[in-house]
């Protein structure tokens, strides 16, 4: 009866051991992660009060307009198009009658479209864009932040091209838009 007893009382003794000694475990855990491609482009400035004569206009490295990148994608591009949906049709890529709070659809537009030309510097292409097709007019081949580009603008005026009067000006929105590729 004493070995009986002394059995259950191990047995009670390593039973209520087991329940209050905590359970010994590891373990791991795989985490991945990858940033998606994205591009943060700014435009500033405006050009106004242009002073276009007969013959090729440009403005490079202008000041007044400037476009800021940042991408984590290695590789991505800037376009250039005429998106304005309140002019004309006819007139898309071209520079047109503005007379303070509309375009005109029977005023004037500059006979040949208006050109921009990416700024090629730090790793970035520059190429043309002819506002009429819109195009791609900064290649990047590399993840930057705050890349500054300022675009060459482009302006032929032919002698058959329209002097505006009064308060009418030649207008166009330019839209710039940035994308991974």
């Amino acid at each position: 009866m004493k070995t009986t007893l002394l059995v259950i009382l191990c047995l009670l003794v390593i039973a209520g051991a087991t329940m209050v000694m905590p359970v010994m475990s590891d373990g791991t855990s795989t985490i991945t992660g990858n940033p998606t491609s994205v591009i943060d482009l700014r435009v500033t400035g405006n050009i106004s009060g242009w002073v276009l004569i007969v013959g090729t206009n440009t403005r490079s490295g202008d000041a007044d307009l400037k476009l800021n990148v940042s991408s984590t994608s290695t590789t991505w591009n800037v376009r250039a198009d005429d998106l304005d949906g309140s002019k004309p049709v006819s007139t898309k890529g071209h520079m047109a009658d503005w007379n303070g709070t509309g375009y005109d659809p029977a005023a004037a537009n500059l006979t040949t479209p208006m050109t921009i030309i990416g700024e090629s510097v730090g790793g970035v292409t520059g190429t043309a864009g002819v506002l009429d097709t819109g195009g791609i007019i900064e290649t990047g081949s590399s993840a930057v932040d705050n890349q500054i580009m300022h675009p060459v603008i482009s302006q032929p005026v032919l002698y058959t091209d329209t002097s505006l009067t009064g308060t009418h000006v030649y207008r166009i929105v330019v839209t710039f838009t940035g994308s991974p590729t």
